[in-house]
């Protein structure tokens, strides 16, 4: 059977942009392997580091991943909004077409990651539909983004990394649809839950480190994450950079006994995970259909 792979022909503009993203990032630093990791989606090569977050359940938020791509498209979206209001509005579809541009480069720069080409496509359907004046649940274009990736790369349907990116999305959609309050709490378990069959692929944390990698993951994403692009184009803070990425990692490596080891066949995991994955679009779009009849019904 032959699988076309369009991902295989970009490829090589991927690795020479990905290799242009990692040759300008500060070598002199010390932690420059996170800094790569946050920036430019290079997989982490320091073993220990790999074992460490794997271990407290950190690993999926500590590389290049859709939850950053969104907070670089919410930039920027900031940045088009000032622009149609300082230039003509007709400009806004030319805008709107170089942020696409802008999410695809900079996809690209993380060599195809996954997780991230996902992400990228969910937001080219939201910015497209939103420019032709279609409407389409985010559930159904979670859907549509998740099969042209995989038609883009077959390969990815054994990807874990691809099917965790996938599963934290739907976990949150499903917890807005359904919690009121105490929202982060009650996601961040959801979250847990969900991917306890990938965990036992790659170790799963134990309770007490769950816990500590909810207190912790917010360093990640609110300050380590935008200290390494503000570190990248500005060396002069790559020492506190370099003094934050110690003190985190020392602190992870205070847990890192309470974690435990478990092993799996990946192949039954990677099915479980689809099984997950086909019944929470599925959940998600009975809600999505009920809340439409409601509304219809009020008019």
């Amino acid at each position: 059977m032959v699988r076309i792979s369009v991902a295989q022909y970009l490829s090589p503009v991927a690795k020479k942009l990905h290799t242009l993203c990692l040759d300008n990032s500060p070598h002199e630093i010390k932690n420059v392997e996170i800094l790569n990791a946050l920036v430019c989606g290079e997989s982490l090569n320091n073993y220990n580091l790999n074992v460490l977050f794997i271990a407290v359940g950190l690993i999926h938020i500590f590389v290049v991943s859709g939850s950053h791509l969104n907070k670089i498209y919410k930039l920027t979206c900031i940045t088009t909004q000032f622009m149609e209001k300082i230039t003509h509005p007709k400009l806004s579809f030319l805008l709107a077409q170089l942020q696409i541009i802008f999410l695809l480069i900079y996809c690209l720069m993380c060599n195809l990651n996954p997780p991230v080409t996902r992400s990228m496509m969910i937001l080219i359907l939201l910015t497209t539909l939103k420019k032709i004046n279609l409407n389409l649940s985010l559930t159904s274009v979670t859907l549509i983004a998740g099969l042209i990736c995989l038609l883009i790369e077959p390969r990815w349907s054994i990807s874990l990394s691809f099917q965790m990116s996938w599963l934290i999305q739907l976990i949150v959609m499903q917890s807005y649809n359904s919690i009121s309050r105490n929202k982060s709490i009650i996601e961040n378990f959801a979250v847990y839950l969900c991917l306890i069959p990938t965990f036992n692929v790659l170790g799963f944390p134990s309770i007490i480190s769950i816990l500590i990698a909810f207190a912790l993951s917010g360093v990640v994403e609110f300050i380590l994450f935008p200290l390494s692009f503000l570190t990248y184009f500005t060396h002069k803070v790559a020492p506190l950079f370099d003094i934050i990425c110690d003190k985190f990692v020392t602190v992870l490596a205070l847990f890192e006994t309470y974690t435990t080891k478990t092993s799996a066949h990946q192949e039954q995991i990677i099915q479980l995970n689809w099984f997950i994955i086909c019944m929470l679009h599925t959940f998600l779009t009975i809600q999505t259909t009920q809340k439409y009849r409601e509304q219809d019904s009020l008019t």
